[in-house]
């Protein structure tokens, strides 16, 4: 079975995994059908379990010699790292980078606890360092996970009206920590026609400030871009 553990890296919400000379890239916590190169000619076939050390990531859908390469290749249904993954990888990688990609596989994990934690971290622990409060940011919010943040769009709404009146932590946080939480937590794969309409009311009430204003107009247009390229596709298809 493919054992990738010496190719596997936690960071800024990919895992990345390199067999023999291909290297891919798998968001965590979503599935994906990826290529794999596999080393040393290893007999490999559908339904073999993929592993990083002793933790199972994925499975073999198919596998064939390459006339082209002369070796193996494979296709491999690869998913989300679990918390003991995390764990195993972060204590093999003691450094702080290993810390911060820890956080980022953990926020970006389709886990309620873990999306529990990882918020309380961007919204109420003034200590978290810059880089790893980016990391944190940059990997919460996730196709795939609409059902698991769907609690937290009226939270980001509620984080922007303490960033606008400097309530907690947001009293004495830096631009680059602001501007992380403000893009980043924006919930846009909950950014629907209806959620935009109600976001656009809720805008016109609140009292923001031009900071938390300019964000959400960015965050807004891009999603409404990306309502207009859904229906376009719907109405070619």
């Amino acid at each position: 079975m493919p054992d990738l553990s010496s190719a596997l890296h936690l960071a800024a919400s990919e895992v990345t995994l390199a067999v023999g000379a291909l290297v891919v890239e798998v968001p965590f916590g979503q599935r994906r059908l990826v290529g794999l190169d596999v080393a040393g000619n290893e007999a490999v076939g559908h339904g073999d379990p993929v592993h990083v050390g002793r933790g199972q990531v994925g499975v073999i859908t198919s596998a064939t010699k390459s006339p082209v390469l002369g070796r193996i290749i494979a296709l491999a249904r690869l998913g989300a790292a679990d918390e003991a993954l995390i764990a195993a990888e972060q204590q093999r990688d003691g450094t702080s980078a290993g810390a911060e990609e820890a956080a980022s596989a953990r926020s970006a994990a389709a886990d309620a606890d873990l999306k529990a934690a990882a918020w309380h971290l961007a919204t109420e622990d003034p200590t978290v360092p810059n880089e790893t409060y980016r990391h944190i940011t940059r990997s919460f919010i996730q196709p795939g996970q609409e059902d698991l943040l769907e609690p937290y769009a009226a939270k980001y709404l509620k984080l922007c009206e303490q960033i606008s009146t400097g309530q907690g932590q947001w009293a004495n946080a830096g631009h680059a920590q602001v501007q992380n939480a403000l893009t980043f937590l924006f919930p846009a794969t909950l950014a629907d026609r209806t959620w935009l309409d109600g976001l656009y009311s809720w805008m016109r009430d609140a009292e923001l400030n031009s900071t938390v204003l300019r964000v959400l107009l960015e965050r807004a247009d891009m999603a409404e871009r990306a309502l207009h390229c859904q229906n376009a596709s719907g109405a070619r298809g």
